[in-house]
């Protein structure tokens, strides 16, 4: 989802700059005659505070960073950002707004029937706001763990199944005992349950189902098992192997499991490895407590390694862990399948970074930790995963070579030398060269011809030309130019051209309504102080 967006605005936020994507994404710049950090020049979506349920980069909450960006900036003593459907990972811009506080709490229609639910009316939390307060410590909410990034279909989704769920539970109060929102929120369900014990309108305790899948999901299973061969199979390789239904599972459908029932070994042939907290086909080794991993498959099929790496997605949760403020959960920094035939992660929560290594053995996934750094410690969590892979290079290179894979980037037009980052629509950019010189950067460097054209795209059927307004060399080696075409809305575009690998990548930094929009962060990218006015584009 990182990549799925429409729109890049710019922003300065407590002294860094941002570029920030109108799906909740953001990318930190390096700071000017300063090293490249870890979570410098490439884009997150964050990590995930367990506390909180906000998504951070350092410090700095993402979503704060995202309004200013395309809200514009508020008295932060004034003004919190209102995440509507109240999934505090959902920072698509669409999901956002600045609130006063009282019209956090009483203009959002899901945190409004909370309201109604704990203090009991409207009126009674105006009258007393403390009595919000003083109730919430009583009533056990489901925990945080159901938040994370979204699609726009899963935002909707799950904005419609949380109005429901709490507009019923303030018309018809029922007990809470805390318990997780699943997986099911994000889906046309039309019921929420939380997986714990809940009571009813009469308040008779009643258990819920703690199973993952629904009864229709159960059926496709057991007929998949029905209509399938057990175990390796010679021409897919292994087939719905080590599927280990639940308790729930096995009680609503015990003849038939009974029936199609298999056998794998006990446990992998390490006697080190011990059972993770879940999935069923997960083990872990040198973990100090019992680990949840989400994206572990259930059901294997082909290669069982190649499936694993497939699910892994930067950016998304990687494995969760209980502690005793909650739980803790970390993203996936970066991930590779080597040549070995097993995978390894890079992944990271607000405190830690880790590496650790997934192979397959006697049917189970296999998740070896091989080392846990403190956050101060990324350089040398990096250096452990490059060396992993048997590469020679630096961190600085290696970070550098992550960020301009080509997953990252769209081919140009033409000519062949020429590639976009932050650009979607194929352009030709008409001063880069063919080929590739003694000295690329200097060599194009040179083609740019002030009031000349730059680049022409094709919008709705026309050719649309770029001309050079101005270019200037920056200390990084890089080349920055900032053209005009007056038939466009946002007339001004700045690009940056960096040179990696015989490449020559175009990264758009924006467009803007006015030339002192352009002007003004023309002048920043060259690591220069700008002493004009604020322009035009910055409060739009």
């Amino acid at each position: 989802m990182i990549n799925d967006y429409n729109e890049v605005k710019e922003c300065v936020y407590k002294d860094e700059h941002y570029s920030v994507r109108d799906n909740g994404a953001i990318f930190r710049h390096k700071r000017e005659g300063k090293r490249l950090r870890f979570d410098d020049e490439r884009w997150t979506f964050g990590f995930k505070n367990s506390k909180t349920g906000y998504m951070l980069l350092g410090d700095h909450r993402v979503h704060i960073i995202v309004a200013t960006a395309f809200l514009g900036e508020r008295d932060s003593k004034k003004f919190v950002v209102d995440h509507i459907d109240t999934n505090r990972c959902n920072n698509r811009v669409e999901n956002l707004r600045w609130f006063t506080r009282l019209e956090n709490a009483l203009n959002n229609e899901i945190t409004r029937s909370k309201i109604i639910y704990i203090c009991g009316s409207i009126e009674a939390f105006i009258e007393n706001p403390n009595i919000l307060r003083e109730r919430l410590d009583q009533v056990k909410e489901p925990s945080l763990e159901w938040m994370r990034t979204v699609s726009p279909e899963e935002a909707k989704i799950a904005h419609e199944n949380l109005k429901k769920f709490w507009e019923e539970q303030a018309q018809n109060p029922r007990p809470l005992n805390g318990g997780a929102l699943n997986e099911r929120i994000f889906q046309n369900q039309g019921v929420i349950q939380t997986e714990s014990v809940v009571t009813d309108s009469n308040h008779n305790k009643t258990k819920e189902s703690k199973h993952s899948l629904s009864n229709d999901e159960i059926n496709e299973l057991l007929n998949q098992l029905q209509s399938n061969s057990v175990g390796h199979n010679e021409k897919d390789g292994i087939n719905l192997l080590n599927y280990r239904p639940s308790e729930d599972e096995w009680n609503n459908s015990q003849s038939v499991y009974q029936e199609k029932r298999y056998e794998v070994s006990s446990q992998p042939n390490d006697p080190s490895i011990t059972k993770a907290k879940s999935p069923t086909t997960a083990w872990q080794k040198n973990w100090g407590t019992l680990v949840c991993f989400p994206k572990c498959p259930i059901l294997i099929s082909g290669n069982p390694i190649e499936q694993y790496y497939d699910r892994l997605i930067i950016d998304e949760d990687y494995n969760s862990t209980k502690s005793s403020n909650g739980f803790i959960v970390e993203t996936i920094i970066d991930k590779t399948y080597t040549d070995s035939n097993f995978i390894l992660v890079l992944s990271g929560s607000r405190e830690v970074i880790r590496l650790s290594k997934i192979y397959f053995d006697n049917g189970y996934f296999v998740h070896e930790n091989l080392k846990t750094y403190q956050k101060h410690q990324a350089d040398d969590a990096i250096e452990h995963f490059i060396s992993e892979q048997g590469l020679k290079c630096t961190v600085e290179e290696y970070l550098l070579k992550r960020r301009f894979s080509e997953s990252n980037l769209v081919k140009a037009k033409s000519p062949e030398t020429a590639w976009q980052m932050n650009w979607k629509t194929p352009t030709d950019f008409l001063c880069c060269p063919n080929t590739i010189g003694n000295n690329p950067v200097e060599e194009y460097y040179n083609q740019i011809v002030i009031g000349e054209a730059y680049n022409s795209t094709i919008y709705y059927g026309s050719n649309e030309v770029q001309k050079v307004i101005d270019k200037a060399h920056t200390k990084e080696n890089t080349i920055i130019v900032l053209s005009c075409n007056l038939n466009s809305i946002k007339p001004y575009a700045l690009c940056k051209v960096h040179y990696f690998e015989g490449k020559f990548i175009h990264e758009s930094l924006g467009t803007f309504f006015e030339e002192d929009g352009g002007r003004k962060y023309f002048t920043l990218e060259q690591g220069l102080e700008w002493t004009g006015e604020d322009p035009f584009d910055d409060y739009c």
